[in-house]
C-alpha cells in the first residue's frame, strides 16, 4: 500500500501556492485515456459490489447457523463469481461505442445472455466466458478451474477495444 508522505505532497502544494495549478487544465486529455477511466471505475464498483455481496451473503449465512469456515468460503465463491462476471461485461461498452449510443450496448447484453443460455442447455456452456463462473460454482458441476480465465479474457478484450475505438473517435462522424 503506497501511502502519501509531506515530501510527496510538496510538489502538489507547490502548484496550489504559486497559481500554476491552472496549467494542468492544459494538459490535453485523449479520449482512450477517458474510456480507459471509465472502464477502470466500472469495474472497481463492480469488485466494490461483489466483495459486498459476498461479505453479507456470508453474514447471512452465520445468522442462520452456517460454520464460519464454510461461509467464508461461500464468500470467495460469491466475490469471485461476482469480480468474474463485471469483467465479462466490459465488452458491452465496446458495442456502446460502435453503436454510438447505450442501445447498442443493451442489445448485445441481451443477445450474449440468449447465446449463453442457449448454450448451457446445449452442454457447451464451459466455453462462453459468461457462463463459466456460475457454472464452476454451481454445485456438482465440472467447469476446471482454469476456465476463469474466460470472463477475464473477455473483459481485457473488451477493455483494449474500447479504449482502442475511443482513441480513434471523431465528434460528428458515424
Amino acid at each position: 500500500i503506497y501511502t502519501l508522505s509531506l515530501h510527496d505532497a510538496l510538489p502538489i502544494l507547490v502548484i496550489f501556492t504559486d497559481g500554476t495549478v491552472v496549467g494542468l487544465f492544459v494538459l490535453p486529455v485523449g479520449l482512450g485515456t477517458i474510456a480507459l477511466a471509465k472502464l477502470l471505475v466500472i469495474t472497481t464498483w463492480s469488485a466494490a459490489l461483489a466483495v459486498a455481496s459476498g461479505a453479507l451473503t456470508a453474514l447471512v449465512g452465520i445468522c442462520l447457523g452456517l460454520p464460519v469456515t464454510g461461509a467464508a468460503g461461500c464468500a470467495g465463491a460469491i466475490t469471485l463469481v461476482g469480480v468474474l462476471l463485471g469483467a465479462g461485461a466490459l465488452p458491452m461498452a465496446w458495442f456502446a461505442t460502435l453503436g454510438r449510443g447505450y442501445l447498442a450496448g443493451i442489445a448485445a447484453a441481451l443477445g450474449i445472455v440468449i447465446v449463453t443460455n442457449l448454450a448451457i442447455g446445449l452442454g457447451i456452456g464451459d466455453l462462453i466466458p459468461w457462463a463459466t463462473p456460475v457454472l464452476w460454482a454451481t454445485p456438482g458441476g465440472n467447469t476446471p478451474p482454469l476456465a476463469l480465465l474466460l470472463p477475464l479474457a473477455a473483459g481485457l478484450a473488451g477493455a483494449i477495444l474500447t479504449t482502442r475505438s475511443w482513441g480513434r473517435l471523431e465528434l460528428g462522424n458515424r
